[in-house]
Formats: structure tokens, sequence, C-alpha cells
């Protein structure tokens, strides 16, 4: 039986997270190439998470929370294919990045996500975060940010 087990990644762990971003979003390979480098070259206080398949090593989700300009409040990914988010894999990275704000003492989280990724925002409506707004940014599909209080 495969099991998942969570660690901290390491640079040679981004190309496997890039492929996870695109088995998530296939259709925004340009989208998801600048979303890593994002993520690659964030400074901030940071905690994230590869979740892998032992005993094969197979990265198959990447989870992450990123504070942002206002102190205590941070951004929050969870990257897998979508038939993954509903399962344990989901869950697993969900509660530790519920774990890591709570260490953090953060008072807030977020997400921003594509308004057309249905399995992402239901994942995420389901643990608590509400809509707060709709934008379109230029030449890109509409996003949803979602908001929950914490702390």
């Amino acid at each position: 039986m495969t099991e998942i087990k969570l660690r901290v990644p390491n640079d040679n762990d981004w190309p496997a997270i890039l492929s996870v971003a695109n088995a998530a979003l296939p259709w925004d390979a340009a989208g998801n190439q600048e979303w890593l480098e994002n993520r690659q070259q964030f400074k901030g206080r940071r905690r994230h998470h590869v979740a892998e398949e032992t005993p094969t090593g197979r990265g198959v989700g990447y989870g992450a929370v990123e504070e942002g300009p206002e102190p205590g409040y941070f951004r929050v990914f969870v990257v897998m294919a979508p038939e993954r988010l509903q399962s344990e894999t989901g869950v697993l990275i969900y509660e530790r990045l519920v774990a890591d704000l709570e260490r953090l003492e953060a008072r807030g989280a977020w997400v921003r996500e594509y308004a057309s990724d249905a399995p992402v925002l239901a994942f995420f409506g389901e643990h608590g975060f509400a809509e707060r707004s709709r934008f379109t940014p230029p030449g890109h599909r509409e996003m949803v940010v979602l908001v929950k209080p914490w702390g």
C-alpha cells in the first residue's frame, strides 16, 4: 500500500513541484512556471512541504504558507491533482499547514485561485475560507480571493 509522507522541500524538488502544478492546472503551463519561480524566489516567512509517496519518493503534492506584506497574514497554497485534493493527501497537507499557521501565530489566512478551479475553491470552502473578492488581471482568467480569520 502506498503511503504519503510530508517533508520540507529542497532545491532538487522544484521540477517535481512544477509537475504537480501542471497536473493540477494542465491548461496553464506558463502560469505554473511563473508560480514556481515566485515560490523559488520567496524570501519572507514561509513553511512549505512536499507530499511524496513512499517508498517511491514520487512527489504528489505541495503545500505552503507564506507571510504577506501585512505581518500575521499568510497566503496558503495546496497544489495537487484534483483527484488527490479530496483524498488523505489533501487533508494531510492542509492539517500540516494549519499547524504551521498556529505556530506562526497567524491572524489570518488567504488564498487566490482561478475562479474556474472549482475543486480547489470547494476544498478551501469546506475548510472555512469565504470569498472576499473577484478580479480579472489583464491578460488572465478571473481570480477569486478567499479569506479565513485565524487565532
